[in-house]
């Protein structure tokens, strides 16, 4: 009998996965690098948490050279709250801010060994319902809070400013300053004359928030400005 074909790979190593989080309900698409990926017809990315197991397809661009692949649907458990005091003064705070589900990422080229570097993922939504203030020049240029909840510290956090008349759109990058509250600039239209915005917020570069918050330009430009 002829024996198979047997393939041994070097060692895989995983080392950055991005975005590093993501909504529950998944189809975020995650670019994976690291050393020794390579295209294989069971190709797999693993997500994990305790004996929790989600493995999706994934596919490899030559391109880049990288792992693509879309995040599964992540439902995290409810948070049992270790006593009534601390609950009520966190909801009080931060009132049905969105559960977080913090998973480890792996990759294999079997379905069977995986990487063992233990990357991170975050599958939380996130809430945003307002800027402050609600109102800015023309110029831009304005320090506006974005308020909300559910914010992390990651890449890919921008606050788009849409004129809904002319469907020009800007955007801008936005600072983490806590759960509940993102910075960013508000951009410069060039207008002539005051308008109404509609902002939404992305905190991966990819989703963004589901519904609109209004924010305001008024005032003129300065003299000699177009």
């Amino acid at each position: 009998r002829v024996p198979g074909e047997l393939r041994v790979y070097e060692t895989l190593r995983l080392r950055s996965v991005l975005p590093a989080r993501g909504r529950a309900c998944g189809g975020t698409t995650l670019t994976l690098r690291g050393d020794g990926l390579r295209a294989s017809p069971d190709l797999s990315v693993l997500f994990v948490k305790g004996a929790r197991r989600e493995i999706v397809k994934a596919r490899y661009d030559e391109a880049v050279r990288c792992v693509l692949c879309e995040t599964p649907a992540w439902v995290a458990p409810p948070v049992e709250p270790a006593d009534a005091d601390a609950d009520a003064e966190a909801d009080a705070i931060a009132p049905n801010a969105p559960v977080a589900d913090d998973v480890i990422v792996e990759v294999g080229l079997n379905t069977q060994q995986w990487t063992r570097n233990c990357l991170h993922y975050l599958f939380q939504d996130f809430a945003f319902h307002k800027v402050e203030p609600a109102v800015g020049p023309l110029v831009g240029g304005t320090l506006a809070k974005l308020i909300g909840a559910g914010f992390s510290d990651c890449v890919g956090m921008k606050a788009r400013f849409t004129d809904p008349v002319t469907a020009v759109s800007f955007e801008v990058d936005a600072t983490f300053v806590s759960e509940m509250e993102l910075t960013c600039n508000t951009p410069a239209f060039g207008a002539p004359k005051p308008f109404d915005t509609q902002v939404l917020l992305t905190v991966n570069g990819q989703e963004y928030s589901s519904e609109a918050v209004p924010f305001r330009f008024e005032g003129n430009l300065p003299k000699g400005s177009k």
